[in-house]
């Protein structure tokens, strides 16, 4: 079995469901370790019990040059076991078909990864720069694995590759979301909502987002809600 394959299955072995991280980031620090790579682990504030981990390594070619990011989520969402015919944590083929949760998003695009890396920290003059790896915990969450690393100004790139290996193409950018809200003393006529809604709505949309306005806490529809938002969502 190739050895990208082998990782991918024993990865899938590995329980990560959100708010579960840490055998997996061990997983992967052991991998990279036995590349030569000094591995660092970071942990969000709410992580009191330390078990959901993000970890980083850079490998250096020794010459300069740009910085390329190789970065993956580590955790996967839930498991409903009645909803499955397998073992969710054992890859099985059946019909050309891998299952296993994890297998696709995103387990196959951190094994990649790491046999990307594998490669480079034994044919360093085949590049110039550095090579940053980046396996993050609670993606599907709130994504506060990637936000601590900000935070500790770990992560320093040129460019990026997010391995989530959901198409047969590759994307050039990626979406991303804006989310603001505002508390409304006096809606009874609507038009704090409205004047928020319209200055919002300007600011971000340059012909290349979709937003859209919601309003909580109005549960009729003759009710405006004291709380009005808009949410824009980059699609390019």
């Amino acid at each position: 079995m190739q050895t990208v394959i082998r990782r991918w299955h024993e990865m899938i072995g590995i329980n990560s469901v959100n708010g579960h991280e840490v055998d997996l980031a061990d997983y992967m620090a052991r991998v990279l370790e036995g590349f030569g790579l000094e591995v660092h682990y970071s942990y969000f504030p709410e992580d009191t019990k330390r078990e959901r981990p993000s970890i980083w390594a850079v490998l250096d070619s020794g010459r300069p040059g740009k910085t390329m990011l190789l970065i993956g989520h580590l955790d996967t969402v839930g498991v409903n076991l009645p909803n499955w015919r397998t073992d969710p944590f054992k890859a099985t083929e059946v019909d050309g078909l891998v299952y296993g949760r994890g297998s696709m998003d995103m387990k196959g695009g951190l094994s990649c990864i790491l046999s990307t890396v594998e490669y480079f920290a034994t044919h360093r003059d085949e590049f110039n720069g550095r090579i940053m790896i980046c396996g993050v915990a609670d993606e599907e969450g709130l994504s506060q694995g990637t936000y601590q690393l900000v935070e500790e100004n770990a992560i320093q790139a040129d460019y990026a590759i997010m391995a989530e290996c959901r198409y047969d193409n590759v994307a050039v950018g990626f979406r991303g979301a804006c989310i603001a809200a505002e508390r409304c003393d006096h809606v009874q006529n609507g038009g704090q909502a409205v004047t928020f809604l319209d200055a919002q709505t300007a600011a971000a949309c340059d012909g290349r987002d979709s937003v859209c306005g919601t309003a909580e806490h109005g549960n009729r529809r003759n009710k405006i809600g004291d709380i009005v938002g808009v949410d824009v969502d980059r699609t390019e």
